[in-house]
């Protein structure tokens, strides 16, 4: 499939949605600063499914283990922000959880990449840029979007893609230039522009491999590209087997911060990840 094609289909995936369809007016309510408790609860109360996973998370030990019965409780405890982060993670362990099209993509290394990512751009911000380390942590969340746009409108060519960059050892995105013309960071940038993610998760994803091209945002680019780096310096590659980009491994030098920062970094990334693992008994990567 041409770039161009598979753009179209992204741009209409509201009706074929990667991720679930509550998950995406979620999204696009924050994108729109529309995101209020009663907005929010309207949407989230019409899907059952998704709503017993928000009552969940808002009853656990995380928010001190009080059962939570009604939604407008669970958004009042969790609150809006974190609300949003855990609208995505739930939806990425959704995703997970269901059958994949495309035999070389690990659905559970790829979650614990994006988890990692996203940590890791959280604690980075935190220490270069504090008040946007809760965008970060999103952005660093979804910079791979793209893959999963991949999977499901074009499955064939992201196999063919992760199967000729694991056995020669090169970074996903420069087969996928060589083979088809387009990566995943471009593909994801469409999908960002069509959930109506904000400009500066939107930029993170589209250049989170070339961070230094992103004009507009490069503040969030710069640190999404830096965490995507120490996930794979940590071993959680997006795709088993498959290197980063060695154009930046000096990414995090970038940042100016104190190696001792970076191992803070890194604790707290292992420190999530794990409790992931435990939570959703995931599967450690290799």
């Amino acid at each position: 499939m041409d770039f161009r094609t598979l753009a179209i289909r992204i741009a209409r995936s509201e009706n074929v949605p990667v991720l679930p369809t509550v998950v995406l007016k979620i999204l696009k309510m924050y994108g729109a600063d529309e995101a209020t408790p009663k907005s929010l609860e309207q949407v989230i109360i019409h899907d059952a499914g998704f709503a017993a996973k928000v009552l969940r998370v808002a009853s656990s030990s995380l928010y001190g283990g009080t059962p939570v019965s009604d939604v407008q409780r669970a958004i009042s405890v969790i609150g809006l922000n974190q609300l949003r982060h855990i609208t995505i993670s739930l939806a990425y362990q959704e995703f997970m959880t269901t059958r994949g099209s495309v035999p070389s993509f690990d659905r559970i290394i790829f979650w614990q990449h994006c988890l990692a990512t996203g940590v890791a751009s959280r604690e980075l911000m935190r220490l270069v840029n504090d008040i946007n380390s809760d965008e970060a942590y999103i952005a660093g969340l979804t910079h791979d979007i793209g893959i999963l746009a991949l999977e499901r409108f074009s499955p064939v060519q992201l196999d063919q893609s992760i199967r000729t960059a694991a056995a020669k050892a090169i970074p996903l995105a420069d087969v996928e230039m060589r083979l088809h013309g387009f990566t995943h960071a471009q593909v994801g940038g469409i999908l960002a522009d069509s959930w109506k993610l904000s400009k500066q998760i939107a930029n993170s994803v589209r250049f989170h491999d070339c961070p230094y091209e992103d004009t507009e945002t490069p503040e969030m680019s710069l640190v999404v590209a830096a965490g995507n780096q120490i996930a794979y310096e940590m071993g959680y590659p997006s795709v088993a087997c498959v290197p980063g980009n060695e154009s930046l491994l000096d990414i995090v030098d970038k940042l100016e911060l104190k190696p001792e920062s970076i191992e803070r970094v890194k604790r707290c990334v292992k420190t999530e990840v794990d409790m992931a693992d435990h939570e959703f008994g995931s599967r450690r990567a290799a």
